[in-house]
């Protein structure tokens, strides 16, 4: 090198350029090539046996229940993983009889691909065709839909395998208690199904306890699950006694509850015959829910019908609202700050149905303020006898005469007593024991106030025991029972106390009478039966007695009759508006029998007359043929009349009843007093002569026998 010349630097040669992540994504390319290859040639070579093997293995495993595919297996890899199982269906219990719990037709699943490279499970869509359910409850209360992991349960030994030298042992021990935190690492961490389709469904219910069964059709419904962790979402229809009802659901998450925690949950169904939502919260751990009610039917009576109740025609229930707070815990559900209104009646209170035991139990306490009965019942027919019934009941554009009595929009009464079929089959569908405290009652134009009743239903037996009410000025208690252990015959009895009633509303309102009144005390027990309301009164018997203090007999005029035939006036003895005769005390006692009460022992007495009574009541007719016999109690105007009897003769309707006075039994005493007299004389004396002299005796004698 020269002197002071700078030394010369050999430029290096540049780097050779790097191919890593050329070769990494030809790697990449390379391993993506060949694995779908490979998925692609395994989903037309991997044997179908193998499949299902696999599954049916590791359901037994799961729950020892046997999962049979009795149809082709296929299984494709790319675009996703499917498998598709046809003729398909899951026992029930070992060592239970009966049907499979499930059978499909086809069970298709597809599963994402590259989620499962993060131990991720997407499934795509599950397709369940022409499903059928059958919830079974056994002879000895078992249910075929009790699930359970048996590797979680404990109930499979599981066999270790061989010992790979001697110091190893290999025992046969229980699995481990499966926990959630062991499914989540191993199962479902991360399970996301999108999709899964339910179509044409069947879910059959049989309880061979209760002897009932139930089934839905027409299954149709989609369910959605982003994740354990997120919200859950169902929604579809089914046809349930003839109805197609709609729902949708959504779970707040899954995860909790799989941790035995409680969840949100809310449910909707919608229907023509109800319509109902839930909001609330589940507990698994112990099998509770909690959370508001809400329930609408526009029509209770044919919400009833639907539900296979027997509801009279003439029965009227019109629209159900119901709102309140359902706890529910096991067999127990109890609605708390409930409102129930029906037909305008509103109640509020507690009510528990508790379905522990064959047939439910209801209990619990309500108060009504208003309570008008007569909106429950059809009005009795106003048509004359013999009137057409309309054409919906007879069939479109046809006549046809009503059969023993009026028919009208279904209504057939003889008598003014319906002969509608009674049934009280409804009394089976559960026991209750219920505590009503009920402001006003009103049935037809009968009035209580401040009524507590007791509803008692046993064994197709119901009781209502009025403990204590306000009615006509006065106090009433009793109860009715309705007996339908018989299905053709309904059996109805009632027993009842009324004590300082005012007699004459009481019986107006009651019965249409209205020719007694002052305050009275009377019991009454009777018991009929039949097919019909005509039946049960035509079969009537039973005992009343009647007590009534200061009163007055409306519809005549002792007084007068007694002062029209010391004149000779015998138009006097006819009865006139207004007329009443005043008593300070009657008493009567009844026998009634095959519909008919009779009387012989009626009693009046006043300072003025005392009178005595004996006839019938023909309850089935809505009659009366009855007798009663007023005497005077002494002279009357210094004429020496005392003792002298007019009976009155009452008959006719119950609301229009006819008087008509017998003066024959006047002049047959009139005639004992005569003494061999002469007639006219003696009449004479009794009665004198009138302001012209002329004789009063022969004014009335030639009317009596003209």
């Amino acid at each position: 090198m020269p002197p002071g010349a700078r030394p010369q630097h050999r430029r290096r040669p540049p780097p050779p350029k790097s191919n890593a992540l050329r070769n990494t994504l030809i790697a990449i390319a390379a391993l993506v090539a060949i694995t779908g290859a490979g998925l692609v040639a395994l989903s037309f070579a991997f044997p179908g046996d193998i499949v299902r093997n696999r599954i049916v293995d590791e359901v037994k495993n799961r729950t020892g229940r046997d999962l049979t595919v009795a149809g082709p297996v296929t299984f494709a890899a790319v675009p996703s993983a499917h498998v598709s199982l046809a003729d398909v269906s899951l026992s029930g219990p070992a060592g239970m009889e009966g049907p499979p719990l499930a059978t499909m037709q086809s069970l298709d699943v597809s599963v994402a691909l590259w989620p499962l490279l993060w131990r991720e499970v997407v499934v795509e869509s599950v397709v369940v065709k022409n499903p059928v359910f059958n919830l079974v409850v056994d002879a000895n209360n078992r249910n075929n839909w009790s699930l359970r992991d048996r590797r979680a349960a404990g109930a499979t030994p599981v066999r270790l395998a061989q010992a790979a030298s001697p110091q190893e042992t290999a025992t046969d021990a229980d699995a481990t208690p499966t926990t959630f935190d062991a499914l989540q690492r191993h199962d479902i961490s991360s399970i996301s199904l999108n999709d899964l389709t339910i179509e044409n469904g069947t879910l059959r219910y049989t309880n061979a306890i209760t002897q009932k069964s139930h089934e839905a059709t027409a299954l149709n419904a989609k369910v959605a699950v982003r994740s354990l962790s997120n919200p859950a979402t169902a929604n579809g229809q089914f046809d349930y006694r003839g109805e197609t009802i709609a729902f949708a659901a959504e779970l707040g998450a899954i995860e909790p509850l799989l941790r035995n925690s409680s969840s949100r949950i809310a449910l909707n169904l919608t229907s023509s015959p109800f319509n109902a939502t839930f909001e609330g919260s589940v507990f698994p751990a112990n099998n509770e829910a909690e959370g508001s009610l809400t329930l609408n039917a526009a029509s209770l009576a044919k919400t009833a019908a639907w539900l296979g109740a027997n509801v009279p025609r003439s029965a009227q229930f019109g629209t159900l609202s119901a709102t309140g707070q359902l706890r529910s815990a096991g067999k127990t559900h109890t609605i708390s700050n409930t409102t129930l209104t029906v037909n305008g009646a509103s109640a509020t209170g507690e009510v528990t149905l508790d379905t522990s035991d064959e047939r439910p139990r209801v209990h619990g306490t309500l108060a009504i303020a208003d309570l008008n009965l007569n909106t429950f019942v059809a009005p009795p027919p106003d048509a004359a006898p013999g009137s057409p019934r309309s054409t919906t009941e007879a069939g479109e554009g046809i006549e046809a005469p009503a059969p023993q009595g009026t028919r009208v929009n279904g209504y057939t009464a003889r008598g003014g007593w319906s002969e509608d079929p009674i049934r009280l089959t409804a009394l089976a569908a559960a026991n209750a024991d219920l505590k009503l405290d009920i402001g006003n009652v009103l049935y037809k134009d009968l009035k209580l106030r401040n009524a507590r009743v007791l509803l008692g239903l046993s064994d197709n037996v119901l009781k209502a025991t009025i403990e204590d009410a306000a009615l006509y000025n006065g106090r009433g208690r009793g109860f009715v029972v309705l007996d339908g252990r018989n299905a053709d015959t309904a059996h109805v009895g009632l027993n009842f106390t009324l004590e300082n009633v005012a007699l004459r509303p009481l019986l107006q309102d009651a019965a249409k009478l209205n020719w007694i009144e002052g305050q009275g005390n009377a019991t009454i027990a009777v018991a009929g039966s039949g097919a019909h309301q005509r039946g049960i009164v035509e079969t009537l018997a039973g005992t009343a007695d009647v007590k009534v203090a200061k009163g007055a007999v409306i519809g005549i005029d002792v007084n007068r009759m007694a002062e029209s035939l010391a004149d000779g006036n015998f138009k006097g003895l006819k009865t006139q508006p207004g007329d009443k005769t005043a008593f300070s005390a009657l008493t009567a006692t009844w026998k009634i029998d095959q519909g008919v009460a009779t009387n012989n022992d009626l009693k009046l007495m006043s300072d003025v007359v005392q009178a005595s009574g004996a006839g019938a009541v023909v309850i089935t007719e809505q009659s009366l043929d009855y007798t009663i016999r007023p005497k005077l109690a002494g002279a009357q105007d210094g004429k020496g009349l005392g003792g002298i009897e007019v009976p009155v003769r009452v008959s006719g309707s119950w609301e229009k009843p006819n008087y008509k006075a017998d003066v024959g039994g006047a002049v047959d005493e009139l005639g004992k007093r005569l003494k061999g007299k002469d007639a006219g004389e003696i009449v004479d004396e009794l009665i004198g002569k009138d302001s012209k002299g002329e004789s009063k005796a022969k004014k009335l004698l030639d009317k009596l026998f003209r």
